[in-house]
């Protein structure tokens, strides 16, 4: 709502400014008509919640991890909370960029205990950045946050590269969206 009356108190604000400054009226019209396109664009619902309203042109996902995988194999973050833009998917494990952009992404890695979790961000099956938890008596964290430009069709994903057990049950989680 605030959204809303913020955008209409400026389209207003530009079409009193253009009288007033004697602007023509096309270009009165056309500031007014993209003014409304981008709050149309603004304000949609997803992800089936009602009174939640976010723009499908901004992606954003979390999801967590259930269990722990096999060692050289993507983590599969299959609990998911949020999918602005369903382009995170929890059978692959992998967020493919609907547009090109600057995007945060981060994850939260638990270890079990006894175990040490050595883990890396891919970028199209390229290796991007590497993760560690170390083995203490009890389970163990890292979290990542990075901050990079990608483009429309790129991969991310994480991989376990070795290690032990992955701590599951929504300690261990992946997330981005774009800035």
């Amino acid at each position: 709502m605030l959204m809303k009356t913020c955008m209409f108190l400026v389209a207003v604000s530009a079409n009193f400014w253009g009288v007033l400054t004697g602007a023509l009226e096309d270009k009165r019209t056309c500031m007014t008509e993209d003014l409304l396109k981008l709050l149309m664009k603004t304000d949609r619902c997803c992800d089936g919640q009602s009174g939640k309203h976010v723009s499908v042109d901004r992606p954003a996902f979390l999801a967590y991890a259930k269990t722990s995988p096999k060692l050289g194999s993507v983590i599969l973050f299959e609990d998911v909370a949020t999918n602005v833009g369903k382009h995170y998917s929890p059978s692959t494990g992998v967020f493919t960029v609907p547009h090109n952009g600057l995007y945060s992404l981060g994850c939260m890695i638990m270890s079990a205990g006894n175990y040490y979790v050595h883990f890396q961000w891919m970028k199209n099956d390229a290796f991007f950045s590497n993760g560690y938890a170390a083995k203490t008596e009890h389970a163990n964290s890292q979290t990542q946050n990075i901050v990079v430009y990608l483009k429309k069709g790129d991969r991310m994903h994480i991989k376990l590269v070795s290690g032990g057990l992955l701590h599951g049950g929504r300690y261990s989680y992946i997330s981005g969206y774009l800035l």
